[in-house]
């Protein structure tokens, strides 16, 4: 396997352009029990010429700094307050700013349709929720021929929703013009001020975890086109579905599939988690301008058997069930069990073996348009556990979908066997793909580390653009 060299070129602290008010900001239950998670990591690549990285570099530092006079929480720091709960301090303490260079034409990545490759891991800063709570890397690639914008960020402030949410408004401030959805930062209206055991539960079954398997993992990217949700809906329709999204059709070919290509016993259980963006569910609900984290994640669960021998259409009924099974009282339950257990899940997690669904086909990832144009693709930098699922929306629209997955090696191997049986006896005109190498990531203790690239991917006849559910 090659590798890359990463050269940085500079590191800088970006602060607000005008100075911000000082003060610590209260943090809800459903912000603190992310301390426990590592950084959310995100890239954007966008196709340039070598001409423009000074004007590129200059845009991104001055609008990245006029948008956090909006956006301030990200300039501060987690501190501990005078009661000895986690705030955020807003102290305008800054992000972090990296630029860097990479020996890796960006032709290379653009021929290859953004499939994860081992240098990914070095286009975006690892980051600790003792330092700043954003860390932004812009690396250049040989010749000039584009950039990567790559995203750290604390999980404590902020989820995907409100990522993105920032995203978009950073780049109409580059573009010059007015962030268009001011952020709300008010955290006060999650304020549990009497946590009451009797309110408190969970819906969700969880155990003690004291480690995970050392297991070779392989990370892909499959691209999904809209015709490919024409079949899949065309199946669930055969077996007299009833109006269920193409987010719960996806999730239940994909749970189906991935859990017959780990040869598991018939007897033996399994779950789909969806993390669900809760602004909607609570009573009175909050605005999409919330800044901040209200996701409830929700399980379904089946043996393999049942998976195996249900149609598409009743493993969808599972996953929609425990999707609209959110609502205010199971978001207040939550809240009222983690105010009561140190706002933290004390290294618990299921059971079962499953798939694991962590972002959303409905941000809007492709309106980052700096002024440079559209992303040319937008991609994790690496996932962190076995069974994830980490969606994006396609860049041609028309109901196309990226999904990045990770799953143990051999499983990912008949996983892409079976797609490329079903992708050439449901429709011939579908293509493959199958010359795009995979990357497998030895794995342990959830930390990754150097890939490995032997085995082919292949596009998928599934669905298109979800009405989804998660975070």
């Amino acid at each position: 396997m090659e590798e890359h060299s990463l050269i940085i070129l500079e590191k800088s602290t970006i602060v607000p352009a005008t100075q911000t008010e000082r003060h610590e900001m209260y943090l809800p239950s459903l912000d603190l029990f992310w301390r426990d998670y590592h950084f959310n990591q995100r890239v954007l690549f966008y196709k340039t010429t070598a001409e423009e990285y000074g004007v590129i570099s200059d845009a991104l530092r001055r609008s990245l700094s006029e948008v956090m006079v909006y956006f301030y929480p990200w300039a501060g720091r987690l501190a501990v307050g005078e009661d000895g709960r986690h705030v955020i301090e807003c102290n305008d303490a800054g992000v972090e700013f990296v630029e860097a260079s990479l020996d890796v034409p960006f032709s290379e990545v653009e021929s290859g349709d953004f499939q994860p490759k081992s240098f990914f891991k070095l286009l975006a800063q690892p980051g600790h929720n003792d330092g700043p709570l954003l860390i932004v890397q812009v690396t250049r690639f040989k010749n000039g021929e584009g950039v990567a914008l790559g995203i750290s960020h604390s999980h404590v402030v902020a989820d995907g929703h409100s990522l993105w949410h920032f995203m978009v408004s950073w780049a109409e401030c580059a573009r010059g013009l007015p962030v268009s959805l001011l952020p709300i930062h008010d955290r006060t209206v999650l304020k549990i001020d009497k946590p009451i055991k009797e309110k408190a539960f969970l819906i969700i079954d969880m155990v003690e975890i004291t480690g995970w398997p050392n297991k070779r993992l392989a990370q892909k990217n499959f691209h999904l086109t809209g015709e490919m949700l024409k079949t899949l809906k065309s199946q669930a329709l055969q077996e007299g579905f009833q109006c269920y999204t193409s987010f719960e059709l996806m999730c239940a070919h994909f749970w189906k599939c991935a859990m017959k290509s780990y040869n598991h016993l018939n007897s033996e259980k399994v779950h789909f988690l969806v993390m669900v963006n809760g602004r909607s569910r609570l009573n009175p609900p909050l605005p999409a301008a919330y800044f901040g984290n209200v996701v409830q994640c929700a399980v379904a669960q089946a043996t393999v058997g049942e998976l195996k021998k249900e149609t598409l259409a009743d493993t969808a009924a599972r996953i929609h069930e425990i999707a609209t099974s959110v609502c205010d009282e199971t978001l207040r339950g939550m809240m009222h069990w983690l105010e009561l257990n140190n706002n933290s899940f004390g290294g618990k997690w299921l059971a079962t073996e499953g798939l694991m669904v962590s972002s959303s086909t409905r941000f809007p990832v492709y309106d980052v348009d700096y002024g440079w144009g559209r992303p040319a693709a937008v991609r994790t930098v690496a996932i962190h556990g076995e069974g994830e699922l980490v969606l994006f929306a396609g860049r041609e629209g028309g109901g196309s979908v990226d999904v990045c997955l990770l799953l143990e090696e051999d499983a990912m191997g008949r996983l892409s066997g079976d797609f490329v049986k079903q992708a050439s006896h449901q429709d011939e005109s579908i293509p493959h793909n199958s010359d795009v190498p995979s990357v497998a990531i030895p794995l342990y203790q959830g930390e990754s580390i150097p890939h490995n690239s032997d085995a082919p991917s292949v596009a998928m006849p599934l669905y298109g653009r979800s009405e989804c559910v998660s975070e």
